[in-house]
């Protein structure tokens, strides 16, 4: 699998099967935007909650695309005999399911929003990334929720049901879904500071005056290492935003960036765990 499809961790938890199945769904419709590095996908993406907040935000899958922009799909694992009414954002659930109700559109709102706002002040990407919130239902067809009379709100909310995630299926229902956040599709630019954004890297400021004359050769060989590094860093991505199930081991040469891996898997891991001990040892 591509090194852009980034599944943080699997545990085991409830719920987690049916974002497996949508989730290698997505991984299948988007290879070929991968391939050519125009896609960046996270099952579990680690936001970290805004201040003063408990609440944790982390989006089942996020997609990152130079066409459609932001996706946030929020999956429920539920079958079409514990849904027993709909009333406008509320699911109502049938006795003895885990919740009276969910919100599952709303929830997937929420952590998109939570996700541009980390464009707040970046020029380049503010209300310029298009972002659509959807519901994947893996365990109901459209047959099944048609027969319920929940047609109506499936009109209202972009939902992929279990019989629609075939490659060209899955692409076309998420390009006709309705968005939640307007803009336009991106350039070059963009992309790469969406996908530096998204992946918790700082943009790169460009200065006001052009360098000199004299610079250029200078500037043409920084952004041709830069360019080496970027590439570097997506797989650093990868491995910084991943935890094993069992040991794990990578080494480098000096300056290749293993204390920067170790730190943000500690970060990483204390998001999801903050319950755990976690010590980053290290010796000269």
């Amino acid at each position: 699998m591509s090194e852009r499809f980034i599944a943080t961790e699997l545990t085991g938890e409830p719920g987690e099967k049916a974002e497996q199945i949508v989730w290698e769904a997505i991984c299948q419709a988007f290879k070929q935007k991968a391939e050519q590095e125009e896609c960046l996908a996270y099952w579990q993406y680690p936001l970290f909650p805004p201040k003063f907040s408990n609440v944790l935000r982390r989006p089942d899958i996020l997609i990152a695309e130079k066409e459609l922009g932001l996706i946030v799909i929020e999956v429920k694992g539920i079958k079409i005999d514990d849904l027993q009414a709909i009333q406008g954002d509320d699911w109502l659930m049938k006795p003895g399911f885990y919740s009276p109700s969910i919100h599952p559109y709303k929830q997937a709102e929420k952590q998109l929003k939570a996700v541009t706002g980390h464009f707040i002040l970046i020029d380049d990407l503010w209300n310029q990334v298009l972002g659509r919130a959807m519901v994947a239902l893996p365990y109901i067809t459209r047959k099944q929720w048609q027969e319920k009379s929940f047609t109506q709100i499936a009109a209202k909310v972009p939902i992929i049901f279990g019989d629609e995630l075939a490659p060209k299926d899955l692409l076309k229902i998420i390009r006709n879904s309705s968005l939640v956040i307007p803009g336009n599709q991106l350039n070059k630019t963009q992309w790469k500071n969406l996908e530096l954004v998204i992946s918790g890297r700082p943009v790169p400021i460009i200065p006001i005056n052009p360098p000199s004359p004299e610079l250029y050769l200078k500037q043409a060989a920084i952004d041709k290492l830069n360019k080496y590094l970027y590439e570097i860093d997506i797989k650093q991505e990868h491995i910084g935003k991943t935890i094993p199930p069992g040991v794990q081991r990578f080494s480098g040469i000096a300056g290749s960036g293993k204390t920067v891996l170790l730190c943000q898997k500690a970060a990483n891991m204390h998001l999801k765990h903050p319950d755990w001990d976690i010590a980053l040892i290290f010796f000269t």
